[in-house]
């Protein structure tokens, strides 16, 4: 098999596109399926040689493989790369059941990440207005971590100072870009992060105007009623509505 020895030379070009860690992030799904399916006794042709009652001919997709609902369950163990002088990372490559609201089976693994998205089932809205739960993409925890963790380093509670208007201008170049990042997908998972931007713009409000320092409700209003008059203020403000969850 020359297939590792001509990605090697291939990747010996400075210039070439796979360098770029996307790129070849992109690339790794398909190097894998050509390894555990393209050798003499890769997991493919065990299963048409010992299991060919019960698995189709010649599988050519993992999914073919798991739709034969053989008696031995498909592990990670099982595809095993050491011929070929590889591993697997033990967090990162794992079977995952995409569970939503036609596979209602159990399994132990029903969520992963993937480029800063979370895989798992969720609750969304079909186009009858009907609630129901599918298998989507949405922010991960560790991105909302991350964003936060940038958020508070611009000490928004403590600029007292500037004003509402100034305060949007910082901020809303860095909250456009995580919007249009993330809210790609099930935007009803990046309300957390509208929810702490809003806490942290409440206390600035406390600390700023000395008749709402001690009236953190009346603060909270302050704050909605200058939502509904400039709803497009901060970039968080304007995205409303969305999927259930």
């Amino acid at each position: 098999m020359q297939l590792l020895p001509m990605l090697a030379e291939i990747m010996s070009t400075e210039a070439h596109p796979l360098r770029n860690p996307l790129a070849f992030e992109q690339f790794e799904s398909t190097l894998l399926n050509a390894l555990i399916y393209g050798q003499p006794n890769s997991l493919a042709s065990g299963v048409t040689r010992e299991r060919r009652p019960l698995a189709p001919f010649y599988v050519r997709r993992v999914e073919e493989y798991i739709r034969a609902h053989l008696q031995e369950p498909l592990t990670i163990e099982r595809l095993s790369l050491t011929e070929c002088g590889l591993t697997l990372h033990p967090e990162k490559s794992k079977i995952v059941y995409c569970k939503d609201r036609s596979r209602t089976q159990t399994y132990p693994n029903v969520t992963f990440t993937f480029l800063g998205f979370q895989f798992r089932p969720r609750r969304v809205l079909t186009r009858h207005g009907q609630v129901s739960t599918s298998f989507v993409p949405g922010v991960s925890p560790d991105a909302l971590k991350r964003m936060r963790q940038v958020a508070r380093g611009w000490r928004l509670q403590r600029q007292t100072s500037k004003s509402l208007f100034e305060r949007a201008q910082r901020c809303n170049p860095t909250i456009c870009g995580w919007w249009n990042y993330y809210g790609a997908f099930y935007r009803t998972a990046m309300h957390e992060l509208s929810r702490y931007l809003d806490r942290k713009l409440v206390r600035w409000v406390r600390r700023k105007y000395k008749t709402l320092r001690r009236h953190k409700r009346c603060s909270e209003e302050w704050l909605r009623k200058m939502k509904k008059a400039y709803p497009r203020e901060f970039a968080h403000w304007q995205y409303q509505g969305g999927q259930v969850g």
